[in-house]
């Protein structure tokens, strides 16, 4: 819950989001400054990697096995 409550500020609305990876659990919010935060969630017992997609650009990740990835776009 942390994480969530760390990085998406009172107001922040959430927006579209789909994770390439279907054993990724994901989601993302618009703060009101306009940052984006998103938030990945490997519940899985081994690394999955997931590619993430905002506005024309991409990065793939690898995250490791029962982690939360917070990845904020100013």
């Amino acid at each position: 819950m942390g994480h969530f409550s760390k990085f998406i500020k009172p107001g922040a609305r959430r927006i579209d989001s789909q994770a390439s990876n279907n054993r990724i659990l994901a989601t993302a919010f618009e703060n009101i400054n306009g940052e984006t935060v998103a938030v990945l969630i490997n519940e899985n017992d081994s690394k999955e990697e997931v590619s993430l997609f905002f506005e024309g650009k991409s990065m793939i990740l690898v995250l490791r096995e029962h982690s939360i990835a917070v990845i904020i776009i100013y």
